[in-house]
């Protein structure tokens, strides 16, 4: 479930982050890696938060059994990685549900607030973004958050297959 604006809204919002960043790390002429894009992919989509979650599914995690613990229950961190890890064709899916869902909870507290002006434009428009966005300055935690997230997928990317990260 999702707001008809929504690819609208991360394409603003990824480029946005991808031109900031860019500016910092990657020099003149030369294109964005993998795991750039990647990390760029994830924070896009949490930032954005497109996927609502499915009303039928609204009672507590600690209400359930351990076996009835799904993706599902963390939609936009779930799309995120997702997303991120086709890029540097990781397969994230088949790593176990603990191992996900510490990424997944991680991945709930961050915050781009940056783009915050983007999404409010969409809000007060009824999803339209007609601004043409200069690049936005990324704030220290948020350059330092984009980092770290580089350095994961630059690691997943390496980790393609499952036995190469098996856990003991």
């Amino acid at each position: 479930m999702y707001h008809d604006s929504a690819p609208s809204q991360l394409a603003h919002v990824y480029f946005a982050l991808h031109d900031a960043y860019k500016g910092l790390y990657v020099p003149d002429g030369h294109l964005s890696d993998a795991a750039k894009r990647a990390a760029i992919t994830c924070a896009t989509v949490i930032a954005v938060a497109p996927i609502h979650r499915n009303p039928d599914r609204n009672f507590p995690v600690t209400e359930r059994e351990p076996w009835d613990l799904a993706d599902a229950d963390y939609p936009n961190p779930f799309l995120a990685v997702r997303s991120a890890c086709a890029i540097v064709q990781h397969p994230f899916h088949k790593r176990p549900w603990d191992n996900r869902r510490r990424i997944y909870c991680g991945y709930v507290g961050l915050e781009f607030r940056t783009v915050e002006p983007i999404l409010e434009e969409a809000r007060q428009n009824g999803g339209v973004i007609s601004t043409n966005w200069p690049v936005v300055p990324l704030s220290p935690l948020e350059e330092s958050t984009l980092n770290l997230l580089v350095s994961d997928f630059e690691i997943f990317s390496y980790l393609t297959k499952p036995e190469q990260w098996e856990y003991r």
